[in-house]
C-alpha cells in the first residue's frame, strides 16, 4: 500500500495519468475515511462469521509499546474451521494509554470478545507472556486456562544464564575465539 501522502503528490498524479488517463486516483480523504473502513468491517464481518461457527477458540495476547513509546494491546485469535483449516485472525490491536494493570487488561480483552460476539466459555486457553500483569488479567478471566509463551521463556532462560558468572567467562573465550578467526586470512 502506497503511504497516503504520495496519493495527493501532483507528480504522483501525473505520473499515473502518463500509464493510464482514464484512471483517476483516489485522495487521502476518500482512501482514509471511506475505502479503508469499508474493507475493515466487510473483513470484520467475515471473521465474525468464521467464529460463529467455529466451537473452541484460543487466544494470544500481549501489551507492548511502539518505538514512540505509545502503549498497545494486541488479541489474535486461533481456531479450527469447521472444513478443519487452522484460522488466525489478530482481532484487535488497540491504543491503550491506561496503565496496563491485570483488570484493565482483562476489561479491554472483555471488550474486543464481545465486539466479536466471543464469549468466555468458548475460549479455551489464553497465551500471554509471564509478567504479573497478564497473570493477573487471566486470573480475572477466570474460565481461560493461561499458557505461558515458550519464547518468553526461553528469551529469559538465555538472558539469566549469560549473566552467570561462569557463562560470562564462557562467552568472553568464544568472542575472543570468533574475532580471532573472522580477522585471520587462513
Amino acid at each position: 500500500m502506497l503511504p497516503f501522502s504520495i496519493v495527493d503528490d501532483p507528480t504522483f498524479k501525473d505520473f499515473i495519468n502518463s500509464l493510464n488517463v482514464r484512471y483517476t486516483v483516489p485522495s487521502r480523504k476518500y482512501l482514509s475515511k471511506t475505502a479503508i473502513p469499508k474493507k475493515y468491517n466487510e473483513m470484520k464481518m467475515k471473521v465474525i462469521r468464521e467464529l460463529k461457527d467455529c466451537g473452541s477458540i484460543s487466544l494470544t495476547t500481549d501489551a507492548w509499546s511502539s518505538n514512540t513509546m505509545d502503549p498497545y494491546l494486541s488479541l489474535t485469535a486461533h481456531f479450527i474451521s469447521p472444513t478443519w483449516k487452522l484460522r488466525t485472525y489478530c482481532l484487535r490491536t488497540i491504543y491503550m494509554p491506561e496503565s496496563h494493570t491485570g483488570e484493565n487488561l482483562a476489561a479491554m480483552i472483555r471488550t474486543i470478545l464481545r465486539e466479536y460476539d466471543i464469549t468466555l466459555d468458548r475460549v479455551v486457553s489464553i497465551t500471554t507472556d509471564s509478567g504479573r500483569n497478564m497473570v493477573k488479567a487471566c486470573d480475572e478471566l477466570s474460565s481461560i486456562v493461561r499458557v505461558p509463551c515458550f519464547g518468553h521463556i526461553l528469551h529469559n532462560s538465555v538472558n539469566n544464564a549469560t549473566k552467570h558468572p561462569d557463562m560470562a567467562q564462557t562467552l568472553k573465550s568464544i568472542r575472543s575465539i570468533v574475532t580471532t578467526f573472522s580477522h585471520s586470512g587462513k
